[in-house]
């Protein structure tokens, strides 16, 4: 085991800072360790140019979690288009710029989410309380109930947006503004919910210029029926009957529609559409933004706590090795404590990757995120972690793989407490 790996390890695992990764690393480190420790016992000291940082021999002059003194990591909340790990250099911290970076200057940024630089550089968000920046609007911290999916924000604000109003990057607008906006190009889906006793009628129109997947289906409360890997042409409507048990359904019922081009709650009665965007100007970027879609959905169904739906999104070669019951155990007691917010992608490659708990290689779309996680009932800061994870296309849509060591995938536990 790479004693660097381990040191970096309980950094994360302190800040609660990755979902699938932490966890599962923590059994894997965690094994061999006195073996490590022991053989640097035997050593009888460090190296030449090395010095040893609690048992372990590190560069104090390029190490990035013993940067200069033991301890002293070059990690932390990062500024808008920096990297949350930054790099050692001659014992000094420095700032990495994150590949997709915008530039003002000398400095990264992130047009997006900067109100030093939001839309565009030294674009100030300071008059008249527009004081946050959302999808590279200034917007006032006085109208957060306007605001929707987060805004973009770590610890943001998640509700829905009112009847006739849809969420826009961030912001809810009258759903009037969105048929204006789709005439000028961009590209949509909607879904509205129709229930009946026993029974939510789901329709499905698809506008965003491709074939989607609906990943699964289903109502929200007490579900006896589910459609899944359900393709619907653009341009086309697809109607779905979810049956549910009328008799242990809550007061609040509706569907939850997870498609390849995003996922929406719907409650009874409710239509809600969901802004692809507009077309990419190039084939590479039209083919990057379908597997960013599902990382961002994958996060959003962690926000909220659908354990049910991402075991559905799960890849099948990782269903073949875990169960429901030990996904959803395992989220449980990951998120115990804490609320897991929405993701930010900061960049997409395909690669060529090999899951290590089966050995099996694949092609995949590698996803760089950001994602925040709030402490429940609002107590204490945000921590936001930058990490990866690679999807593999399967059935229409881009799953996700849990674990990277066969022995603690299989034994997590099919019981747990209660949330």
């Amino acid at each position: 085991m790479n004693p660097q790996r381990f040191d970096h390890l309980t950094r994360l695992i302190a800040g609660q800072l990755s979902r699938r990764r932490v966890v599962q690393a923590l059994g894997v480190a965690l094994f061999g360790l006195s073996r490590e420790v022991s053989s640097a016992e035997a050593q009888g000291g460090c190296p030449a140019g090395l010095t040893d940082c609690f048992g372990r021999c590190v560069d104090l002059s390029s190490d990035t979690y013993h940067c200069g003194a033991c301890g002293r990591d070059c990690t932390g909340i990062p500024n808008p288009g920096y990297s949350s790990i930054g790099q050692c250099v001659d014992g000094q911290c420095q700032p990495v710029c994150l590949p997709d970076a915008d530039i003002c200057g000398d400095q990264c940024t992130d047009f997006s989410i900067d109100p030093w630089h939001c839309g565009g550089c030294d674009v100030r968000c300071a008059g008249a309380g527009e004081s946050l920046c959302c999808g590279g609007r200034c917007v006032s911290e006085f109208s957060a109930e306007r605001f929707c999916d987060f805004c973009g924000q770590p610890g943001g604000w998640p509700q829905g947006c009112a009847p006739g109003e849809i969420c826009d990057r961030g912001v809810c607008i009258p759903s009037s503004e969105m048929q204006a906006q789709e005439k000028i190009g961009r590209r949509l889906w909607r879904a509205t919910a129709q229930c009946e006793p026993g029974e939510v009628m789901v329709e499905i129109e698809n506008r965003t210029g491709r074939r989607i997947y609906v990943g699964v289906a289903r109502a929200r409360s007490a579900a006896l029926s589910s459609v899944a890997d359900y393709a619907i042409e653009n341009g086309e409507m697809a109607h779905l009957r979810l049956a549910f048990d009328a008799s242990r359904a809550g007061s609040e019922n509706g569907a939850l529609v997870v498609t390849s081009a995003g996922a929406m709650a719907l409650a009874c009665g409710q239509t809600e559409s969901y802004d692809v965007g507009v077309r990419p100007v190039t084939e590479e970027r039209r083919q990057l933004e379908w597997p960013a879609i599902a990382a961002q959905t994958i996060g959003r169904l962690e926000s909220w706590r659908d354990f049910d739906a991402l075991y559905a999104l799960l890849h099948p070669d990782a269903q073949a090795l875990v169960s429901e019951d030990q996904v959803r155990c395992w989220y449980t007691d990951f998120l115990r404590g804490q609320e897991a917010r929405g993701v930010t992608i900061l960049d997409v490659q395909f690669v060529r990757w090999s899951w290590s708990v089966t050995g099996k290689t694949y092609d995949s779309a590698e996803i760089t995120y950001r994602q925040a996680f709030q402490p429940r009932y609002g107590q204490g800061p945000a921590n936001v972690v930058d990490s990866v994870e690679h999807l593999v296309l399967n059935r229409g849509q881009w799953r996700w793989f849990l674990g990277f060591e066969l022995d603690w995938l299989t034994s997590l536990p099919s019981t747990c407490l209660p949330d």
